[in-house]
């Protein structure tokens, strides 16, 4: 069985860290989008297309995900980006209009994304040193966290707390726990292991990233396996000069050259 380090029971409390504060960020703005329609004097269509900027900044820009993951690692992309989010979200009670709400939760959806990818690559990172499944629950802790999250907000929301109170004090709170998962997460870049025949493979933010095939048009990720199809050519050519050089020195080789005229 694996042996469990405290650095690695602290790398699972940062991820735990990062989904609590990925699935509390935005769902302690839904509860209140009918307080934020009102105040900003919007119609039902006019929050609505607000709100699709969320989601368009993922769909957008989800994939710089893999190219942040490479250059800082997992464990503080996901923290980094959670830490964003989480000071952002006193803008949306700021926004003055709707053009201002829009980019708000743009930038959110931008935030949510790339920590989403990050903290499941760090999930399967911290998995991979228990040597067993912890991605289960830490997706179980997402869904506490935003339902923990929404309550809150109704709450608020119930009890006339005013807007900007209400995610001020959600932002410190989830400033926090980022904070403590920067500190707390595996150091260095992801680990991408060597095997015997020469190939370089994937670490696990690829896997989560980029599954369907955006990698294979980013640079890094075509010369890595550019360079593992060399290095597997090359061996393939080695061992068919090995193999035809002992042939060669076989006895039977060396019997039917001496009878040969």
């Amino acid at each position: 069985m694996t042996a469990v380090t405290t650095s690695l029971r602290r790398a699972r409390v940062a991820v735990i860290g990062m989904f609590v504060v990925n699935g509390a960020t935005y769902n302690s703005i839904v509860p209140r989008l009918p307080n934020i329609r009102d105040d900003l004097g919007l119609s039902n269509a006019a929050l609505g297309t607000a709100i699709a900027a969320f989601p368009a900044a993922a769909l957008l820009f989800g994939v710089l995900a893999g190219p942040l993951i490479a250059r800082v690692g997992s464990g503080r992309a996901g923290a980094g980006v959670g830490l964003v989010g989480a000071v952002l979200l006193p803008a949306v009670a700021l926004a003055p209009s709707w053009i201002a709400l829009a980019a708000a939760l743009f930038v959110l959806g931008l935030t949510d994304a790339w920590a989403d990818a990050a903290m499941n690559a760090h999930g399967l990172r911290v998995q991979t040193g228990y040597g067993r499944s912890i991605v289960n629950g830490l997706h179980a802790v997402w869904s506490m966290a935003a339902v923990g999250a929404g309550l809150l907000g109704a709450a608020a929301a119930g009890l006339g707390v005013p807007l900007l109170l209400h995610l001020g004090a959600v932002a410190v709170v989830l400033v926090g726990v980022s904070v403590l998962a920067w500190r707390w997460a595996l150091p260095g870049p992801e680990p991408e292991a060597e095997h015997e025949d020469g190939a370089v493979r994937q670490g696990p933010w690829r896997a989560v990233v980029v599954a369907a095939g955006p990698c294979s048009r980013w640079p890094p990720c075509s010369s890595r396996r550019g360079a593992s199809r060399t290095r597997r050519r090359r061996g393939a050519r080695s061992t068919s000069a090995t193999t035809s050089a002992a042939a060669r020195s076989s006895p039977a080789c060396r019997s039917s050259r001496s009878r040969s005229p």
